[in-house]
């Protein structure tokens, strides 16, 4: 409103406190008071405020100015932004490494010379104290090998154990060694024989040898590796299964060197 002596105002921001505005155009200021009603209520903080604005009327009226300090008016407070929380970062086996690990998989090998390929599955545990060592014991079957000839029918069964230890990189993809010693515990069985040759007792003998391997090492999960492994076994005790006739034919001659393959996954579970 042009030629207004003053400009008076009420806010209430909330039900907890009232703000008095008091604006002179001959006065370049803006005079302000607050008044809480956390103590009082709201009723009676809304008639003090009543009061205090006709006071400021009367004062302008009698005196042409409102006799009041001025008050810097401070800049509206702005609230702090709200962040966003960090999304949680998936623990990695570099953030808490595990150091016992299971496995499966498959294995073969050239046991023999009378066998192309002899193929099985094979347990292990890992111990890993280090990232980038571990040690372990394996175990693995093989279906019973069968041989037949004109003169007999037999069949070897292998019960392979191993202690190992391995190096690997702790990378997602990495290359893996491996050594290990083998106690390869067989059992030979007489199933049939021909006229003149008399089949003998079960016989068990255990083979004794090195394993050595190459191969990769994939990190597919947090707990899960994949590998895969080539490599040979040298047996130092090796022999023969031998046909006691004339001829002593070998029924059965194993590799004193084997290829061997490995396909497999192992899961860390502590």
């Amino acid at each position: 409103r042009r030629g207004a002596a003053a400009v008076l105002w009420i806010e209430n921001a909330d039900d907890r406190l009232l703000t008095i505005y008091w604006v002179e155009p001959r006065q370049p200021r803006v005079w302000l008071r607050q008044l809480s009603a956390a103590l009082d209520g709201f009723d009676a903080t809304r008639e003090k405020a009543a009061l205090v604005a006709r006071s400021g009327v009367e004062a302008l009226l009698d005196a042409g100015s409102v006799a009041a300090e001025a008050v810097a008016l401070a800049p509206p407070e702005r609230e702090p932004p709200v962040e966003a929380p960090a999304a949680s970062k998936a623990p990695t086996s570099q953030d808490r490494r595990r150091t016992v690990a299971v496995g499966l998989g498959y294995e073969g090998d050239t046991f023999a010379r009378e066998v192309a390929w002899q193929s099985g599955i094979h347990v292990e545990m890992q111990w890993s104290p280090l990232p980038w060592f571990y040690a372990g014991v394996k175990y693995s079957w093989f279906a019973p090998v069968s041989v037949s000839s004109a003169e007999l029918s037999a069949s070897v069964t292998r019960h392979p154990a191993e202690l190992l230890v391995g190096y690997r990189l702790p990378r997602r993809l990495a290359v893996r060694l491996e050594l290990g010693l083998i106690a390869d515990y067989t059992t030979r069985s007489t199933v049939s024989a021909d006229v003149g040759i008399f089949p003998t007792n079960d016989v068990h003998r255990l083979l004794l040898g090195c394993a050595e391997r190459a191969g990769i090492d994939w990190l597919a999960t947090d707990r899960v590796r994949l590998f895969a492994l080539v490599g040979a076994d040298v047996v130092f005790n090796n022999f023969d299964y031998l046909v006691d006739g004339t001829t002593r034919r070998a029924a059965l001659r194993p590799r004193s060197a084997r290829a061997t393959a490995e396909l497999g996954a192992t899961v860390e579970i502590w």
